[in-house]
Protein backbone atom coordinates (compact mmCIF):
# COMPACT_ATOMS: atom_id res chain seq x y z
CA UNK A 1 0.00 0.00 0.00
CA UNK A 2 3.29 2.26 0.61
CA UNK A 3 4.31 2.08 -2.73
CA UNK A 4 0.61 2.51 -3.79
CA UNK A 5 0.51 6.17 -2.11
CA UNK A 6 3.82 7.02 -3.17
CA UNK A 7 2.92 6.66 -6.41
CA UNK A 8 -0.11 8.73 -6.14
CA UNK A 9 1.48 11.50 -4.27
CA UNK A 10 4.25 11.76 -6.98
CA UNK A 11 1.21 11.87 -9.99
CA UNK A 12 0.82 15.03 -7.55
CA UNK A 13 4.31 16.49 -8.18
CA UNK A 14 4.51 15.81 -4.21
CA UNK A 15 8.03 14.72 -4.22
CA UNK A 16 8.16 11.34 -1.42
CA UNK A 17 12.08 11.04 -0.35
CA UNK A 18 11.81 7.97 1.50
CA UNK A 19 9.25 5.67 3.51
CA UNK A 20 10.17 3.82 6.85
CA UNK A 21 10.55 1.22 7.84
CA UNK A 22 13.16 1.67 4.11
CA UNK A 23 13.78 -2.31 2.25
CA UNK A 24 17.38 -1.92 3.40
CA UNK A 25 18.83 -1.21 6.80
CA UNK A 26 21.36 0.86 5.30
CA UNK A 27 18.95 3.10 2.87
CA UNK A 28 17.50 4.69 6.53
CA UNK A 29 16.98 8.63 5.70
CA UNK A 30 18.43 11.46 7.36
CA UNK A 31 15.93 12.69 9.48
CA UNK A 32 15.93 16.50 11.50
CA UNK A 33 13.79 19.68 11.88
CA UNK A 34 11.86 20.22 8.94
CA UNK A 35 10.96 16.76 7.63
CA UNK A 36 7.66 15.79 7.30
CA UNK A 37 6.16 12.45 8.53
CA UNK A 38 2.89 10.72 8.02
CA UNK A 39 2.10 7.70 8.82
CA UNK A 40 0.34 4.98 6.36
CA UNK A 41 -0.34 2.00 9.09
CA UNK A 42 -1.96 2.45 12.78
CA UNK A 43 1.37 0.18 14.40
CA UNK A 44 3.98 2.96 13.27
CA UNK A 45 2.41 5.58 15.72
CA UNK A 46 5.41 4.66 18.52
CA UNK A 47 7.86 4.83 15.24
CA UNK A 48 6.42 8.06 14.42
CA UNK A 49 6.41 10.16 18.13
CA UNK A 50 9.94 8.38 18.43
CA UNK A 51 10.44 10.82 14.74
CA UNK A 52 9.07 13.57 16.62
CA UNK A 53 10.72 13.66 19.77
CA UNK A 54 13.98 12.59 18.80
CA UNK A 55 14.62 14.09 15.42
CA UNK A 56 12.02 16.69 15.67
CA UNK A 57 9.96 16.09 12.29
CA UNK A 58 6.53 17.69 11.73
CA UNK A 59 3.51 15.30 11.93
CA UNK A 60 1.55 15.35 9.10
CA UNK A 61 -2.56 14.92 11.03
CA UNK A 62 -4.25 12.76 8.61
CA UNK A 63 -6.68 9.50 9.15
CA UNK A 64 -4.89 6.31 7.68
CA UNK A 65 -5.78 5.43 4.09
CA UNK A 66 -7.64 2.62 4.92
CA UNK A 67 -10.64 3.13 2.23
CA UNK A 68 -10.58 4.66 -1.64
CA UNK A 69 -12.27 7.94 0.47
CA UNK A 70 -9.66 7.52 3.27
CA UNK A 71 -6.83 7.29 0.51
CA UNK A 72 -8.14 10.59 -1.14
CA UNK A 73 -8.26 12.66 2.03
CA UNK A 74 -5.21 11.37 2.55
CA UNK A 75 -3.42 12.19 -0.42
CA UNK A 76 -5.05 15.92 -0.11
CA UNK A 77 -4.10 16.29 3.64
CA UNK A 78 -0.52 15.55 1.99
CA UNK A 79 -0.41 17.72 -0.48
CA UNK A 80 -1.83 20.52 1.27
CA UNK A 81 0.81 21.15 3.65
CA UNK A 82 2.92 21.71 0.73
CA UNK A 83 0.16 24.39 -0.90
CA UNK A 84 -0.23 21.43 -4.06
CA UNK A 85 -3.85 21.32 -5.27
CA UNK A 86 -4.72 18.10 -5.74
CA UNK A 87 -6.02 16.83 -9.47
CA UNK A 88 -7.09 13.47 -10.94
CA UNK A 89 -8.93 12.51 -7.25
CA UNK A 90 -12.30 11.38 -7.86
CA UNK A 91 -14.24 10.15 -5.41
CA UNK A 92 -14.99 6.62 -5.69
Amino acid sequence: MASQLSLKLRRQSTQVLCRLPPQRYNNLPSLSDGVYVCGVNPFLSQTTTTLMQHHKCKLIQTPFPISPDGKRVWIEKNCSIFGIKTQGLEEK
